[in-house]
C-alpha cells in the first residue's frame, strides 16, 4: 500500500517500502549492538536514506523508531536475542515521522543466528599431562563461522578435567585411550555435539592406575 510520507525529493511521491540495512562491518553474529540505516523507496523510483551509517539526508531526530525486539537510539540498536528468536530471528520496526503523526510505516530486519556448532580440533589426538584446546565453532545463518567461548558453551568430559577451554588428562592415566567430550550451547541445550578425542600413545603409557576424574 502506498502511504503519504514527508519526502526530500518530490512533494507528491509516496513511500512504497522501507528497507532496513545492517552495518556490514559489525559482527552481528556475536555482538548484540550494531548500527543500522533505513532506505525509503518511493513510487516514483527514487529513494532516500537516513543519516549515519547510510550517510543520507534524513535525520534521526525527525523519526520515531520503535521495536519489540530491540532498543533503538540514533541509528544504533541493541538486539534482544530471545525476542528476535521468537519472531523468527527478525527485528520488526515501526517508523513514524515526527511531523506526520499517525502515519506509521513498518519493516523487518533479518538477524543472523546460530544455526549449528561443531568441533574443529587443531590436532587429531591429545597428550597426557598437556592441555588440549577444545575449539568449538559456530556456523551462522549468514554463512559465517566464528569460534565460541565458554560464555556460550559448556563442556562435559569422560576423563580428565576442564580448565577454561582446555582439557587436561593426568599423565598417570595411561589406560585412557579416548576421551569423550560434549559441548552444549548454554542458550539452547538442544544444540549439543559429541567428540571422541584419541589419547596419544607412547612409551610412557605403561602404568595402569585408577582414573581419579571418572564419575565426576
Amino acid at each position: 500500500m502506498l502511504i503519504c510520507w514527508p519526502n526530500h525529493l518530490a512533494a507528491q511521491a509516496k513511500v512504497l517500502s522501507i528497507e532496513a540495512v545492517l552495518d556490514k562491518e559489525a559482527v552481528v553474529e556475536l555482538y548484540d549492538q550494531t548500527s543500522i540505516g533505513f532506505i525509503f523507496h518511493y513510487d516514483d523510483g527514487s529513494c532516500v536514506k537516513t543519516e549515519g551509517l547510510l550517510k543520507g539526508p534524513i535525520r534521526w531526530k525527525h523519526l520515531s523508531v520503535s521495536s519489540p525486539q530491540a532498543r533503538f537510539k540514533n541509528g544504533v540498536i541493541l538486539i534482544n536475542r530471545e525476542a528476535s528468536r521468537a519472531n523468527h530471528h527478525q527485528v520488526h520496526f515501526d517508523i513514524e515521522a515526527k511531523d506526520a503523526k499517525g502515519k506509521v510505516l513498518a519493516c523487518d530486519l533479518a538477524i543472523p543466528y546460530l544455526d549449528s556448532i561443531r568441533f574443529n580440533h587443531y590436532t587429531d589426538s591429545l597428550k597426557l599431562g598437556i592441555r588440549y584446546y577444545l575449539n568449538v565453532e559456530g556456523i551462522f545463518s549468514s554463512g559465517k563461522i566464528f569460534p565460541l567461548d565458554t560464555n556460550r558453551v559448556r563442556f562435559e568430559k569422560s576423563a580428565g578435567k576442564i580448565i577454561g577451554h582446555d582439557l587436561l588428562v593426568d599423565p598417570m592415566l595411561s589406560e585412557v585411550k579416548f576421551v569423550k567430550v560434549r559441548a552444549t550451547l548454554k542458550s539452547d541445550p538442544q544444540m549439543s555435539i559429541l567428540s571422541d578425542i584419541p589419547v596419544k600413545q607412547g612409551p610412557m603409557d605403561t602404568t595402569t592406575v585408577k582414573d581419579p576424574f571418572r564419575g565426576r
